[in-house]
């Protein structure tokens, strides 16, 4: 056997040797979790991992284009609690991946934590809902030129135009022409593909002249310059060409002048999704001329293109119920790809031909569904078929009423809060799961510990916290941390003796 001198270099030794831009390139594939157990065994390795540079290099890694970087440590595990939380369908999960951010960057002041601090405040995530609050802070963060604010203020701009012209009025008052340009500039700087579509949201600031000069030609060059997904992307780009196209034109007028318009492309974007489309728009035109017979002839000719199917099954479904066919679908008309994410649209259909029960199942079984929308549709399902006081007792239809109002459903909330929890078990659990984690988008809601534990005080009895903690786990309504909390409930560690 061959004997090993003592004095043989551990591999951990070795990598010492390795230039430093080498070394870290490795590291950089180490996760949170491996880093630490690297900075334990050496203090060489313990300096090194906890070098900016080094973090740095991570952060640009997996978030790219880190804006600030004397503070890249700190950023990177920032971001990680946002994109880790955001990556989740469930409302409380996300809820409480937030609050850990909150409190992550609570007390720091960091020109980057304006970011944050602005999404969080804007959108209720981690903290109350206050849209003026939020956009503060995103305006600090573009005079601070981060990027990521500049792409969160144009798409705050893009929505509102639509949604609610005078708030949009509001917010072009407070970024005046120095930020609008600043945005534009930000904007036209960032070309890294991990980076969200800026090109398409630099497309609808053109298109609809907001901080520049309308220019519907070049909106056109942004988005025909990506491609990446032509089947969405081309789709996108009609809707464009829809909501750009004067007010004065029915829907009628203007379908027509979508379909002249992808036509026109066809020597320019050879191939099957441009044919897709153009059928999906004529196949509209013939709704609103009330030609159904040949919309759907014309949707049956395009099986590839996913809204086709899903437009297709929608007149199918509304025929079947005798039901005139709405105008509604020119909401389908952006054309995003369902991929695994169900819609309401598909949610509908199930519900037409399934119990509410049955067509939870079918969404979950066929598709990574999105939790927020499919509570809020089962608590009013739920809230419309049952009294309040029959709704209370089972476990399963509490538990859709609450992740509805953790969703920020009023609604559910103030159904949940109009029982005396003291009669009805399940209510008071519910109450107490809301209040210990909080609600997103809320404007007066906020995680409170102590409210939190008085309405677990109501609910002493532990057969209903354990039925209610099956449901969560067996449903998978419940993430990790609400089912230690409820495990805690059941079984309290003993108080220490003084």
């Amino acid at each position: 056997m061959d004997s090993r001198s003592e004095e043989t270099c551990k591999p951990t030794d070795e990598l010492k040797l390795l230039p430093p831009e080498t070394l870290l390139h490795i590291f950089s594939f180490l996760n949170t979790t491996e880093v630490r157990k690297m900075q334990q065994t050496d203090s060489f390795y313990n300096t090194f991992l906890d070098d900016s540079l080094f973090w740095h290099t991570k952060h640009n890694q997996a978030y790219p284009q880190t804006p600030f970087n004397n503070d890249a440590k700190n950023q990177y595990h920032a971001a990680f609690l946002f994109h880790h939380a955001k990556a989740t369908t469930t409302p409380d999960k996300q809820q409480i991946g937030m609050l850990k951010l909150n409190r992550f960057i609570k007390n720091n002041y960091q020109p980057w934590t304006n970011y944050y601090k602005g999404l969080m405040h804007f959108q209720g995530y981690g903290a109350k809902r206050n849209t003026e609050t939020g956009f503060m802070h995103l305006m600090n963060g573009l005079d601070n030129e981060d990027h990521r604010a500049a792409i969160k203020i144009a798409q705050i701009l893009v929505e509102t135009r639509f949604e609610d012209r005078q708030q949009f009025n509001i917010y072009l008052n407070l970024l005046h022409p120095e930020r609008l340009s600043l945005i534009h500039q930000l904007l036209m700087n960032i070309h890294d593909p991990r980076v969200e579509n800026v090109h398409k949201l630099l497309a609808r600031l053109y298109a609809h002249g907001i901080g520049v000069t309308a220019d519907f030609a070049q909106a056109e060059k942004y988005h025909l310059t990506t491609l990446k997904n032509p089947p969405q992307d081309l789709g996108e780009l009609a809707r464009l060409k829809f909501d750009t196209l004067s007010y004065t034109l029915d829907y009628e007028q203007k379908a027509e002048r979508v379909i002249e318009y992808l036509e026109s492309l066809r020597y320019r974007v050879p191939g099957e999704p441009l044919g897709w489309i153009i059928n999906y728009w004529t196949a509209y035109l013939e709704l609103t001329r009330g030609n159904e017979d040949e919309a759907i002839r014309l949707l049956q000719t395009t099986p590839g293109f996913t809204n086709a199917t899903l437009m297709l099954n929608a007149i199918l479904a509304e025929h079947q119920q005798n039901m005139i066919m709405p105008l509604r679908l020119v909401d389908l008309i952006e054309l995003q790809l369902i991929n695994e994410d169900t819609t309401n649209e598909l949610f509908d259909m199930l519900l037409i031909f399934s119990e509410p029960h049955e067509a939870v199942k079918k969404i979950r079984d066929i598709t990574n569904c999105d939790m927020i929308v499919l509570a809020e549709k089962m608590s009013s399902l739920y809230r419309d078929q049952m009294t309040l006081a029959s709704l209370a007792e089972h476990s399963y239809a509490v538990w859709w009423v609450q992740l509805a109002a953790q969703a920020g459903c009023m609604e559910s909330l103030e159904a949940l809060q109009s029982l005396n929890p003291e009669n009805y078990p399940f209510i008071a659990i519910a109450l107490g799961i809301i209040y210990e984690f909080g609600i997103l988008n809320s404007t007066n809601i906020e995680a409170n510990h102590d409210k939190a534990e008085y309405y677990f005080n109501l609910a002493r009895n532990s057969n209903y916290l354990g039925e209610y903690k099956i449901a969560g786990v067996d449903n998978n309504f419940a993430c990790q941390d609400v089912v230690d909390l409820l495990e805690s409930k059941l079984n309290p560690s003993p108080s220490p003796r003084l």
